[in-house]
């Protein structure tokens, strides 16, 4: 029997890390896009090879949509394993601290 995993199932880290930034508003998925694009530039990750690369036609995958986030997991997919657990610890905490910052502030 084959166990057919996504990419970023491997790795708990990077799987929790995917799952909050699925469930995120689109306005932070785009700002945690370009902190991923940023972050992978630093981990010598082909940023310039990967944004010209489009989704393909057969957009089934939820982050093929928005062009900035399909960019950004394809930096995080082609990411070495301890790099990719890096920018997930990365995602998650600046999700926390921008759902943080919104919530404590005075109405």
């Amino acid at each position: 029997m084959t166990n057919h995993k996504r990419w970023y199932d491997l790795d708990p880290t990077v799987s929790l890390a995917v799952s909050i930034l699925r469930n995120a508003s689109a306005k932070d998925q785009l700002l945690v896009a370009d902190q991923i694009i940023e972050k992978s530039k630093a981990h010598n990750i082909p940023v310039e090879k990967i944004l010209t690369e489009k989704p393909g036609i057969l957009t089934r995958r939820w982050y093929d949509f928005e062009e900035d986030v399909f960019h950004a997991l394809e930096c995080l997919r082609v990411s070495p394993p301890e790099v990719q657990k890096v920018l997930a610890v990365e995602i998650v905490n600046y999700l926390c601290n921008l759902d943080n910052s919104i919530t404590n502030d005075p109405v």
